[in-house]
C-alpha cells in the first residue's frame, strides 16, 4: 500500500510539472520553464488534447521560450490529438512569423505544406517558410497559382522567381503502341473506357450517403453521368461500368456502388490509397408520410426570447407575405437604424420592440471593426482599443420608432470579440413587465417597461473563447431566459462554469449551480415537463443537462457532445431533443423526460442507455443554427445552407436540399403557418414549405449582413441586419 501511494505521488509530481511547463511556456514565463527543464521535466508532456508545451509557446509567439525547449530536444512535429496540429500550425494560426523562423531554422519537416495557406496570411509567413530546406516544386508551384488566384502582389513577387528557377518538369512518357504490357501490370482506372448510362440508370445512383465520421455526399444525375455534392465542394463523375464511376477532374479518385437486393445501397470512394465507405440513407424515390406529433401549444401574440416561446422559433397566425425586398421597398412595413454592433435578436412584446447593442465612442473604425461574414475558418479575434456604450432599445413594433433607449454601462470590453461576433450578443428576454439585456462581462441589466432599471448583476469576467487556446477570445452569447418570476443565465465560460436562477424583480439569487464544462454560446430553456415539473434545460459539450427548475439539482447529464456547442434545446411533449455540430461530432439526440443518470452522445452500442432516448442521430446536427421543430418535422440548418428534415417521431432523415441562395447561415431558421424562413449572412432569406423539402417559395433580400435570428410578431417578420431593423410584412 505504501508502494502504490508513492507511485501515485510520483505520478501526479509529474503531472504537475508538465501542466505547470505549459502554462509557463503559453504564458511566457522563461524563468520558470528554464527552472523545470533544469529538473528534466518532461519536454513533450501533453494536455487533454496533446498540445506540448512547443506548441503553446509557438501559438503566442514566445521564441526565447521555443528555443530553449528546442534545446531541450523538443520534437518539432508532434501533433495534438483533436486537430492534429503541429507547432508550425499552431504558429501560422497565431500568425507569429517569429516563431515560424524558429521552427524553420530548427529543421521542422514539411514546412512547404504551409506555404498554400501562407499566400493568404501576411507576406512575412511567407519569407519565414521560404527559408525552409525541403520545400518541393509541386508545393512552390501550388503556392504561386494560389497567390495568383488572390492576386497577391507582394506574394506573387517572392513565389515567382523561385518557380522559374526550378528545373522544367518532365513530361509524362507516352506509352508506345507497339510495346507489350510488362508481366504482372495491372491496366489503371483511368484507362477504362467511358460507358454510357441512361437517365433512368443514373437515377438509381442519386440520393444521400453518409460516412461513419458524418461526412455526407448528396448525389444527383448530371448529362451522362453524377455530381457528387460534398458542400464546398464539387465532383463530376462519369460511369466506366453498371456501377463504377471516376471523376472527371481525378483519375486516381473512383466510385464504386453496392446493390443490395437490387437497389444500391453503399458507395466505396477510393481517392490514391484512401477509402471511405458511405452508406445510402436518403433516395428521392423514398415516401415521406407526415407524423402524428403532440406538441405544446405556443404563444401566438409574443415573442419573449431567443427564438420566441419555449426557444421554438414558431408564431403561427400571422399572415406573412413569401415576397419582400428593400431595395425596392416592397412588403418592407419600416426600417429602423441601429447605431453601433450587436448580434442580439429582436424580441417582442405587445407593440414593444427590444434590442441590445454596442457603441463605439470614438467613431474611428479600426480595421477589421465590422463583421465579417462568410464561409472560412479564423479563430483570431477582433482588434479593438476603444471605450463602447452597452444600450438597450425600445422600438414600436408598430411604426419602428424608437420608444426609449438607455445606455447601460460605459466601458473598454473586458473580452475581445470573433470577427463573426459583437459586444452585444446575448438577446433579451421579457415577460412583458420587466427586460433583462445581458453584457456578459460588462454586466445584466433589468428594466422595467418603461424603461426604469430595476436592478443589476455583475459576474465578473465571463470569457467564452477557443476551448483550444483561450488566448483567442469570441464574445459571450448565452442569452437569458425568463420564465414565470425567475431569470435564467447560462455562463459556460473558460474556468468556473454555472447555471444561475435570479428574481426577475430584484436580481437576487435563488440558486446557482456549477458546471463542469467548457465555452459553449447555447442558451437555457426553462419549462413544465408533462408533469408539471419545473425543468430548465442546457446544451453543454460536457455536460448537456437537465436541472430542476427549484434548487438546480441536476436530473440527468449528457457528455460527448462537440467541442464548440452553439444550438438551443428544444422542448417537445415527448423529449428534450439537444444537437452539435462543430465536426466531426454532429449528434441529434432526443432525450425523454424521465432520463435519469450519466447519458453519453456517442453510444458504444445500440443498447447503451437506449430507455434515455427516444431516438437518437450520430450524424446530421447543426453547428451553429438551432435546429427547428414543428408540423412534426425537425428541420435543421447547415452553416452553408443545406436544409435537412428528420421525422420528429422518430429521427429519420426525410429530405435533404441545398439553399444556394444563403450560402453562409449563423442566424437559426424561423417557421410560421406552414413556412420556414431561413436567413443567409448576405441577407437573403429563402422561404421554403414545412416537412419534406419542395421547391423554396421565394428568395428575398434586405441589402445587408444579418447573422442574426429573425423574431415573428403582429403580422412582422422582423430582421435585424449589421445596420437596421427591418419589420417585413404584407403591405394592405
Amino acid at each position: 500500500m505504501q508502494l502504490l501511494l508513492c507511485l501515485i505521488a510520483v505520478v501526479t509530481s509529474s503531472q504537475d510539472a508538465g501542466q505547470r511547463l505549459r502554462d509557463a511556456a503559453y504564458e511566457g514565463d522563461l524563468a520558470v520553464v528554464t527552472e523545470l527543464l533544469e529538473k528534466k521535466t518532461d519536454v513533450d508532456s501533453a494536455n487533454s488534447y496533446g498540445r506540448t508545451a512547443l506548441s503553446l509557446a509557438a501559438s503566442r509567439g514566445e521564441t526565447d521560450i521555443m528555443k530553449l525547449l528546442i534545446e531541450a530536444g523538443a520534437k518539432l512535429d508532434s501533433k495534438d490529438t483533436f486537430y492534429g496540429m503541429t507547432p508550425l500550425m499552431a504558429a501560422m494560426n497565431g500568425k507569429q512569423t517569429a516563431a515560424v523562423e524558429v521552427l524553420v531554422e530548427a529543421g521542422v519537416q514539411n514546412a512547404g505544406q504551409s506555404l498554400r495557406r501562407a499566400v493568404s496570411a501576411d507576406v512575412g509567413l511567407l519569407k519565414a517558410l521560404l527559408k525552409a530546406k525541403d520545400l518541393k516544386p509541386a508545393e512552390l508551384r501550388a503556392a504561386l497559382a494560389a497567390a495568383k488566384s488572390s492576386k497577391k502582389k507582394e506574394h506573387i513577387a517572392l513565389l515567382d522567381p523561385l518557380v522559374e528557377a526550378l528545373p522544367a518538369a518532365k513530361p509524362k512518357k507516352k506509352a508506345d503502341a507497339t510495346e507489350k504490357p510488362k508481366s504482372g501490370d495491372m491496366k489503371k482506372e483511368s484507362d477504362k473506357p467511358a460507358m454510357t448510362l441512361t437517365a433512368d440508370q443514373l437515377k438509381a445512383f442519386t440520393g444521400l450517403y453518409v460516412d461513419p465520421r458524418g461526412m455526407e455526399v448528396q448525389i444527383k444525375a448530371v448529362d451522362g453521368g453524377l455530381e457528387l455534392d460534398l458542400g464546398r465542394q464539387q465532383i463530376t463523375a462519369r460511369p466506366v461500368s453498371k456501377n463504377e464511376f471516376i471523376s472527371a477532374s481525378r483519375k486516381d479518385s473512383t466510385f464504386r456502388f453496392v446493390r443490395n437486393d437490387g437497389r444500391v445501397a453503399s458507395m466505396n470512394w477510393k481517392a490514391g490509397e484512401t477509402e471511405i465507405k458511405f452508406r445510402r440513407e436518403l433516395s428521392p424515390n423514398d415516401k415521406v408520410e407526415t407524423p402524428e406529433f403532440e406538441d405544446y401549444p405556443l404563444d401566438s401574440k409574443n415573442w419573449p426570447a431567443f427564438r420566441g416561446a419555449m426557444s421554438r422559433g414558431v408564431m403561427n397566425g400571422q399572415g406573412l407575405p413569401d415576397e419582400w425586398a428593400a431595395k425596392d421597398d416592397k412588403n418592407i412595413l419600416w426600417k429602423t437604424p441601429v447605431d453601433g454592433l450587436g448580434l442580439s435578436c429582436p424580441i417582442v412584446w405587445g407593440d414593444s420592440v427590444y434590442i441590445s447593442t454596442a457603441v463605439a465612442i470614438d467613431e474611428k473604425k479600426p480595421d477589421g471593426s465590422q463583421l465579417r461574414t462568410g464561409l472560412y475558418g479564423d479563430v483570431n479575434s477582433v482588434t479593438d482599443e476603444r471605450e463602447y456604450k452597452f444600450q438597450l432599445l425600445c422600438m414600436s413594433l408598430s411604426t419602428g420608432d424608437v420608444l426609449w433607449k438607455r445606455d447601460c454601462h460605459t466601458a473598454k470590453p473586458k473580452v475581445k470579440r470573433h470577427a463573426k461576433s459583437s459586444h452585444a450578443n446575448p438577446t433579451p428576454a421579457t415577460n412583458g413587465d420587466y427586460v433583462v439585456t445581458s453584457f456578459s462581462s460588462e454586466g445584466v441589466y433589468c428594466y422595467t417597461a418603461d424603461g426604469d432599471l430595476a436592478w443589476k448583476k455583475d459576474f465578473g469576467f465571463l470569457d467564452s473563447g477557443w476551448f483550444f487556446d483561450r488566448a483567442f477570445q469570441w464574445g459571450f452569447a448565452s442569452s437569458p431566459y425568463i420564465f414565470e418570476d425567475t431569470v435564467y443565465l447560462q455562463c459556460d465560460i473558460q474556468d468556473q462554469s454555472f447555471l444561475v436562477a435570479l428574481d426577475v424583480k430584484t436580481g437576487d439569487e435563488k440558486w446557482r449551480t456549477s458546471r463542469d464544462d467548457i465555452p459553449t454560446w447555447s442558451s437555457p430553456v426553462a419549462y413544465r415537463d408533462p408533469s408539471g415539473k419545473l425543468r430548465i434545460a442546457v446544451n453543454g459539450t460536457r455536460e448537456a443537462a437537465v436541472y430542476d427548475g427549484e434548487d438546480g439539482k441536476r436530473l440527468w447529464g449528457l457528455s460527448g457532445m462537440s467541442e464548440i456547442v452553439v444550438p438551443t434545446p428544444q422542448i417537445t411533449p415527448s423529449y428534450v431533443m439537444l444537437a452539435s455540430g462543430y465536426r466531426p461530432i454532429r449528434p441529434i439526440l432526443a432525450i425523454k423526460h424521465d432520463a435519469v443518470g450519466e447519458l453519453k452522445a456517442k453510444a458504444e452500442s445500440e443498447s447503451e442507455n437506449s430507455d434515455a432516448f427516444a431516438w437518437r442521430l450520430a450524424s446530421g446536427g447543426s453547428y451553429l443554427p438551432t435546429p427547428l421543430i414543428a408540423d412534426g418535422f425537425v428541420h435543421v440548418v447547415s452553416n452553408s445552407g443545406i436544409l435537412s428534415v428528420f421525422n420528429a417521431t422518430t429521427g429519420k432523415r426525410v429530405s435533404r436540399v441545398r439553399l444556394r441562395a444563403v450560402s453562409s447561415c449563423t442566424g437559426s431558421p424561423v417557421a410560421a403557418d406552414g413556412k420556414l424562413y431561413v436567413t443567409g449572412e448576405n441577407g437573403k432569406t429563402v422561404v421554403v414549405p414545412l416537412g419534406p423539402n419542395q421547391k423554396p417559395l421565394a428568395t428575398n433580400e434586405i441589402g445587408e449582413a444579418v447573422l442574426t435570428t429573425p423574431a415573428i410578431a403582429g403580422g412582422r417578420l422582423l430582421i435585424r441586419g449589421e445596420n437596421h431593423v427591418f419589420a417585413i410584412g404584407a403591405k394592405k
